[in-house]
């Protein structure tokens, strides 16, 4: 890049020192030419700058190389002496024709490059609408990564945690869920769970209607299993074993509607979902407590009305332990044990 460039950025971004500053502008006012490379990259930069505002979105490449917004400038800048050429024959439809398509080439590179990442705060469920008009439910501690605009032969986002997806039909164009980079649920037009915290060493999808298709890639070859609506597949991420079996959908999915449902589930199941969903460690100090069950549909109780209730049909008691500061300032997670009543 040369000298010059950086220096023009310098001093539209305000980096100048107050001396260089006015130097700057008096040989500003002096040249013509240099007037022009100031105006084109401030338009640059405005344009860039609006773009984010409305969209607020994160561009893959942050816009740190500069190399890129001068490549944007000189595409600008041919097209300008295009204009210059014709502005004799049609100086105002060329005008707007070259206005129009540099606008088109700076939104596109930046539709393009664009990807959105929504996260959801623990405790908390978020509703998405994605470009194709699908709908996505965020659960607790979850985040999605999907593009500004989908291409035309690609429907792909990136989960970490829990996501309830009603897909738009379009047969033409699969949509994908990619769990990482050798695991991804496929499918067109239906509505499926997806449970991918990065924590645990598994990966569910529950079907509720139309079909999906779980692709996964081990060393040099891969596998496709479908399952049905009803069905839930578990796979372990280190041997991409799966298991397949019927469920009850509704415990699965009932959290999209701000309900912590459990059928006959059994304490690890019951520890494992009330620590997600309220950002806290659950620790089971008696083995025997694996074996007890539990059925009950919760909505706006706290985990201390929780865990009385449960303590109300099973012999457990709790308490809690307060997070404490560590070497690095900061905090651990707020803790609970629950024990066997004795």
């Amino acid at each position: 890049m040369k000298r010059e460039e950086l220096h023009i950025l310098d001093y539209l971004e305000g980096r100048l020192s107050e001396d260089e500053r006015m130097a700057f502008e008096l040989e500003l006012e002096n040249s013509l030419s240099l007037q022009k490379e100031v105006d084109d990259l401030r338009f640059l930069l405005n344009t860039i700058n609006h773009i984010k505002d409305v969209n607020k979105v994160n561009t893959i490449a942050r816009w740190k190389k500069l190399s890129f917004k001068l490549y944007l400038l000189k595409i600008r800048s041919k097209t300008l002496k295009s204009v210059q050429r014709l502005v004799v024959i049609a100086f105002v439809p060329l005008l707007l024709f070259v206005y129009y398509l540099n606008t088109q080439i700076i939104s596109n590179s930046f539709v393009e490059q664009s990807l959105v990442e929504v996260k959801s705060a623990f405790g908390v469920v978020s509703k998405i609408t994605l470009p194709d008009s699908s709908i996505v439910y965020l659960n607790s501690g979850s985040s999605l990564l999907y593009p500004i605009k989908f291409q035309d032969d690609s429907r792909s986002v990136f989960l970490s945690g829990e996501a309830y997806f009603i897909v738009k039909s379009d047969p033409a164009n699969q949509f994908k869920v990619k769990i990482s980079d050798d695991l991804t649920v496929s499918a067109y037009g239906t509505a499926f769970n997806v449970n991918a915290y990065k924590e645990q060493g598994w990966v569910s999808t529950a079907l509720t209607s139309g079909n999906v298709s779980i692709n996964k890639q081990l060393g040099t070859s891969s596998s496709v299993n479908i399952i049905r609506p009803g069905e839930l597949a578990v796979i372990d991420k280190n041997t991409k074993e799966i298991n397949i079996s019927t469920v009850n959908l509704y415990s699965v999915t009932a959290w999209k509607d701000g309900k912590i449902v459990f059928r006959r589930a059994k304490m690890p199941e019951i520890i494992y979902r009330l620590s997600k969903h309220f950002n806290v460690e659950i620790e089971l100090r008696d083995n025997i407590l694996n074996q007890y069950e539990f059925s009950a549909t919760f909505t706006t109780e706290t985990l201390s009305e929780i865990l009385n209730l449960i303590g109300k049909s099973s012999p457990i008691k709790w308490h809690f332990v307060e997070p404490k500061q560590q070497s690095d300032q900061t905090y651990t997670k707020r803790k609970v044990i629950i024990s066997l009543l004795r």
